[in-house]
């Protein structure tokens, strides 16, 4: 393949050419997402087998800081490029055409974000697979040779797999493509991307003996009454997105004004390390905690604190309430810190809290009946479209990675709402802000 022969150099490959290389990267990428998840549940693992769920465990406040640290130190004398903040690196690459990406990001990433998150900081993994995808495509395109769109295709194609295979999410992998990459919309990406993002979420599945990493399987009631309260969770998570914003800001804005880059890792390792003390629901990606609130059992918030053991339904609200208060910020430290994190899947979680949050407390004051398993469910969808500004990979994501099919309805109304409302509220905000 001639990389730059005259009339072919800004010629998409035909399919026959790229799809295999899209089946390539996916299965590639997948098997990194997969690998990710298993070094991240290991360390996890280990740690939390030397504590005790029924007392206050201060070890806690150690591990975050460690990863951290030990992530900045990695990024300074060992990696060669910087890779935390993966996701905005890559959309700046194609935005910019600044390809091709370095072969090292794969490698680089995996390991950043394993001890960044397998030690506890509070974000995701989502943002370095789908980075580290992305490299994976773009040295396979390098490898044939293909031209400069054709490239631009494979990056793409590698990041949306390495979404794809983080949440066991084809549809969703799709979207980000489409929604936060932006990727050109010629029959020939489209399906390239589609294939790469169902490819690696398959291979992610079967690595992991193909079951979800979170699975919610209780009924939703399909009631009038119950459809209000959904579209007022999304309404209010609309709302809530621009707290999470405000958060993520102003703890950037804090490390930005550091004039020693090395206080950063130190100030949030810190912060992190003492938020996760208090509410250990927010170590690493916060996927055991989300497990048991679609699985019915809520009283799991308060495990491994000073609070373990607790019947009292006001500390359980508190402890969810704080949760929902700090997540922006610890998120952005985790990101801006030192760390290499992700900040798609801490949108899940944050709407999975709210949404229990939410039905519990409407049951105490209203006297309904709101099943809380299912509102953590559709708040999961509501946050991620709110915050991220991405409804339709937020609804698939959602009822992909819970394998919730039967409420594509609700997760879909809400995730609108919620939509809808964070977009006119930041019209708002921007129309005072120029007047």
């Amino acid at each position: 393949m001639n990389k730059d022969s005259p009339g072919t150099a800004h010629k998409l490959l035909p399919l026959r050419l790229l799809v295999p290389m899209a089946l390539m990267t996916g299965v590639a990428t997948g098997a990194g997402a997969w690998l990710l998840k298993w070094l991240c549940h290991l360390l996890h693992g280990l740690i939390f087998d030397l504590l005790h769920p029924d007392t206050f465990n201060w070890s806690l406040l150690l591990w975050p800081p460690a990863g951290i640290l030990l992530t900045f130190l990695a990024g300074k004398y060992l990696f060669r490029q910087q890779v935390s903040d993966a996701c905005a690196r890559l959309s700046a690459h194609l935005r910019n055409d600044r390809l091709p990406l370095s072969p090292n990001i794969i490698w680089e990433t995996l390991c950043g974000c394993t001890l960044t998150i397998g030690l506890g900081a509070s974000a995701g993994t989502e943002s370095p697979i789908a980075y580290s995808g992305a490299a994976m495509g773009n040295s396979l395109g390098r490898i044939f040779g293909v031209n400069a769109r054709s490239m631009r295709v494979l990056v793409a194609c590698g990041a949306g797999a390495g979404i794809g295979a983080i949440f066991k999410s084809p549809i969703g992998g799709l979207f980000f493509v489409l929604e936060i990459l932006r990727l050109e919309l010629s029959t020939n990406a489209v399906t390239a991307a589609g294939v790469a993002s169902l490819t690696g979420a398959l291979t992610a599945y079967v690595l992991s003996g193909c079951t979800p990493d979170i699975h919610y399987s209780a009924p939703f009631p399909p009631d009038p009454h119950t459809y209000a309260a959904v579209i007022l969770l999304g309404i209010l998570t609309g709302l809530y997105a621009r707290w999470y914003d405000f958060c993520s800001d102003k703890a950037i804005a804090m490390l930005s004004g550091m004039r020693h880059a090395a206080w950063k890792p130190i100030v949030s390792g810190a912060i992190l390390g003492l938020a996760v003390l208090i509410m250990p629901g927010l170590y690493g990606d916060g996927y055991t905690l989300m497990s048991h609130l679609l699985d019915g059992r809520g009283s799991f918030i308060a495990s491994y604190s000073a609070w373990a053991g607790t019947h009292s339904m006001y500390a359980l609200l508190a402890i969810a309430a704080g949760m929902l208060l700090v997540k922006g910020s610890l998120v952005a430290l985790a990101n801006n810190g030192g760390g290499v994190a992700g900040d798609f899947s801490p949108t899940l979680f944050a709407g999975c809290i709210g949404g229990w949050l939410f039905a519990i407390v409407c049951n105490s004051l209203t006297g309904t009946t709101l099943p809380p398993a299912s509102f953590a469910c559709i708040g999961m969808g509501a946050a991620m479209a709110a915050i991220l500004r991405a409804p339709l990979m937020a609804i698939f994501i959602t009822v992909e990675a819970t394998m919730a099919y039967s409420m594509l309805l609700p997760v879909s109304v809400a995730a609108l709402a919620a939509f809808a409302t964070a977009k006119i509220s930041r019209l708002k905000q921007h129309s005072e802000t120029d007047g």
